[in-house]
C-alpha cells in the first residue's frame, strides 16, 4: 500500500511531466548566441520581471546602526577560504543606486532579505 500524501504523488507526476519535456527538446547549442538570445517581446505584456537577493549577499554595513552578528559574520569568521572576495554590494547605504538599477533594468518585482540581526540585534525580543 501507498502511504504518501496525495500531493506528493502529483508532485513527482509533475516532476517526471517536466523531465521528458525537457529531455524531448534535445541538447541546447550554447555555442550558438542565436538560439539563446530573450527579448522584451517574446513575453506578453502582464508578464512581470522579478529578482530577488539575500541580505548577506547585497546588504553590507554588517556593524552599522547597532546590527548585531549574524550565523554568516561567524561563518565568514570561521572559513574565510569559503568566501570568493569577502565583499559585497552595501545596499544597506546604496540602496537609492540599487532601486534606480532596478528601474533601468524594468524589474518588476523585488524580493530582498534584511538580516534578523539588524531588526533584533540582542537576538531576544524584550
Amino acid at each position: 500500500m501507498d502511504f504518501s500524501p496525495p500531493w506528493l504523488r502529483i508532485l513527482q507526476g509533475m516532476c517526471a511531466i517536466a523531465l521528458f519535456a525537457c529531455l524531448a527538446q534535445g541538447p541546447v547549442n550554447a555555442s550558438n548566441p542565436q538560439e539563446l538570445e530573450v527579448k522584451w517581446s517574446d513575453f506578453t505584456s502582464d508578464f512581470v520581471f522579478g529578482v530577488s537577493t539575500a541580505a548577506t549577499q547585497i546588504e553590507g554595513s554588517s556593524k552599522e546602526a547597532g546590527r548585531g552578528p549574524s550565523v554568516w559574520d561567524y561563518y565568514v569568521e570561521k572559513f574565510p577560504e569559503r568566501i570568493a572576495d569577502h565583499y559585497n554590494i552595501d545596499s544597506y547605504k546604496r540602496y537609492k543606486e540599487d532601486v534606480k538599477a532596478l528601474k533601468n533594468l524594468r524589474v518588476g518585482s523585488y524580493r530582498f532579505s534584511i538580516s534578523w540581526t539588524r531588526i533584533l540585534p540582542s537576538k531576544h525580543l524584550i
